[in-house]
């Protein structure tokens, strides 16, 4: 186990580094306000709390979703629920000519949202995306992760068809 935390720690350290900031070890981790990203600094936005140092390490220090493994070349991306953009940013970083739409129903997120795709240069809809054209409602969790949307006739957030999603992409379902 001792040494799977070691190399976990060289890892971030790595990636970080990368990045263009210090990782010294996650107690005394703060997010860093900017990035290096080919050579340029590039301004990172997101709220303070509400999980976002935890998400920001999963994403760009641990690679949580696996991006670094996947194989060139990827074309479009589609990021669903993308929160403050941190996926949409990191697909980027690897997948830097891709063509990326981000959607977030959630609208007090669109402040952050909206700067990173300025500055990462990608797409964003504050929009759901589900089974079918609807309006939805939040269901609000402490999380903001776990925040669900409902179907609701009276809701006042659009809720576009993965099919639609992927179309405004350029690509086919």
């Amino acid at each position: 186990m001792l040494v799977k935390q070691c190399y976990q720690l060289i890892v971030r350290r790595s990636r970080a580094r990368k990045l263009g900031f210090h990782f010294e070890r996650c107690s005394r981790f703060k997010m860093p306000s900017r990035l290096r990203i080919r050579g340029r600094e590039i301004p990172l936005y997101a709220p303070d709390g509400g999980g976002m140092r935890g998400a920001f390490m999963d994403v760009f220090l641990d690679d949580c979703y696996g991006l670094e493994r996947l194989k060139p070349p990827i074309s479009h991306i589609l990021d669903i629920g993308a929160n403050v953009g941190f996926f949409s940013a990191k697909a980027l970083i690897v997948f830097p000519s891709a063509v990326l739409h981000a959607y977030e129903p959630i609208p007090n997120l669109e402040e952050y949202l909206k700067a990173q795709a300025t500055h990462m240069h990608f797409e964003y809809f504050m929009e759901a995306v589900g089974f079918e054209d609807a309006r939805v409602s939040l269901r609000p969790h402490e999380d903001i992760v776990s925040t669900r949307c409902v179907v609701d006739n009276q809701g006042i957030i659009p809720q576009v068809t993965l099919r639609k999603a992927v179309e405004r992409l350029g690509t086919e379902v």
